[in-house]
């Protein structure tokens, strides 16, 4: 179980650290650093159940074979 989460938290982990730094990159004027790490921490929740969901059912293939 351990190594089934460990890939889609780690890429999601960067996801949340990546896009506050595109926002900036981005959006250098007019840039708010809170309203751009809530939007990334959305992104990685849903990016971290979605790979999550595609690790189980590869892991439920293989399983079968």
């Amino acid at each position: 179980m351990k190594s089934l989460i460990k890939q889609p938290l780690q890429i999601a982990l960067t996801v949340l650290i990546i896009f506050p730094i595109m926002d900036l990159i981005g959006e250098y004027k007019t840039y708010d650093f809170q309203d751009s790490l809530i939007k990334g921490a959305r992104f990685s929740a849903v990016l971290f159940v979605v790979l999550l969901i595609i690790k189980k059912i590869e892991s439920n293939k293989k399983s079968k074979e």
